[in-house]
């Protein structure tokens, strides 16, 4: 995977495995395809507490396929449901079916996204994990069965959360150099927040001081600067320095 792409997924797969095992219970992973975690483990792996787990795929590339499901004898016991995100009659059977519903990455290939997060959040009786682009370049699917739509700010995940009764407790962000960055995010229906079960969160606070994306237009000229004064010292070491970045 491309520096640019997997800084980014190793960052949010460390945050998924520091907070997945305070949940368990019923574990949905939203347009999972294959539950990889692209680091050779899968995500099913992550929630040890977990009674349940289950995926939800749609068709195009990287998703329902028969060829290609995820139930399959080296991804045992996971039960897999195609959903289409963008259809505002979720499923009934799948409305508040598990505890816990997370999406990594999912969001940006959703054009109808307020729907597709009001989806997610119907279908969590209590938790959301949601990982969504702060800073990334465009991709899309090689057959265009998926496009890229969105990039999301702190601020526009507090809002998605609010508007369908959450909260969000978690607001993170990796601060990799000339990579994507990724916000990770948690958001715990506001009727349940106080309960004694969520008592260690609170409501998150955004912070005004420590922007995600806030080295852009720093590191950047430092690095230039650095760049610029290699190039005085001839092609071979300027390739060299390219090669290292």
């Amino acid at each position: 995977m491309d520096r640019k792409f997997r800084a980014a997924r190793i960052w949010s797969n460390k945050m998924i495995r520091d907070y997945a095992p305070l949940f368990g219970g019923d574990i949905c992973n939203i347009s999972a395809w294959k539950d990889s975690d692209k680091q050779g483990s899968y995500y099913q792996d992550y929630f040890v507490n977990a009674t349940s787990y289950s995926v939800t795929n749609y068709y195009g590339e990287r998703g329902f396929d028969d060829s290609q499901r995820v139930l399959s004898s080296d991804v045992p016991n996971i039960t897999e449901y195609i959903l289409d995100l963008t259809d505002p009659s979720l499923p009934t059977e799948l409305y508040r079916k598990f505890t816990v519903v997370m999406n990594h990455t999912v969001m940006e290939h959703i054009y109808d996204n307020r729907t597709a997060f009001k989806n997610i959040c119907d279908m969590s009786r209590e938790v959301v994990i949601s990982i969504v682009p702060w800073v990334q370049e465009v991709h899309i699917a090689s057959d265009s069965s998926w496009l890229d739509y969105w990039r999301y700010s702190p601020y526009a995940m507090q809002q998605l959360y609010n508007e369908n009764g959450y909260s969000m407790v978690v607001c993170e962000y990796n601060d990799d150099y000339d990579t994507a960055v990724y916000l990770f995010t948690i958001g715990i229906r506001k009727e349940i927040l106080k309960s004694e079960k969520y008592s260690a969160f609170d409501e998150y606070v955004i912070s005004k001081d420590n922007p995600a994306g806030g080295w852009i237009g720093t590191k950047t000229k430092r690095f230039d600067s650095i760049y610029t004064k290699l190039i005085r010292f001839g092609n071979p070491i300027r390739q060299l320095f390219k090669t290292n970045e």
